[in-house]
């Protein structure tokens, strides 16, 4: 991978909820890394939702207040 390359994610959301691995393709080189992450359950959703008060918001505790 270098500076300038393209990457695409596709379907992030589904596969940061299918498992600790993503696939991400380097359009440039044409080759695929498959890297891990380290996040819970939890922080993937408040990843998905763009950061802790989105997610708070769209809690089902919250509620509509």
């Amino acid at each position: 991978m270098s500076r300038g390359d393209r990457l695409v994610i596709s379907d992030l959301g589904d596969q940061l909820r299918r498992g600790d691995e993503i696939t991400v393709r380097n359009e440039s080189r044409d080759t695929t890394i498959r890297p891990r992450h380290r996040l819970s359950p939890r922080q993937v959703e408040t990843v998905l939702a763009g950061g802790r008060i989105p997610a708070f918001r769209q809690s089902p505790a919250h509620g509509d207040q």
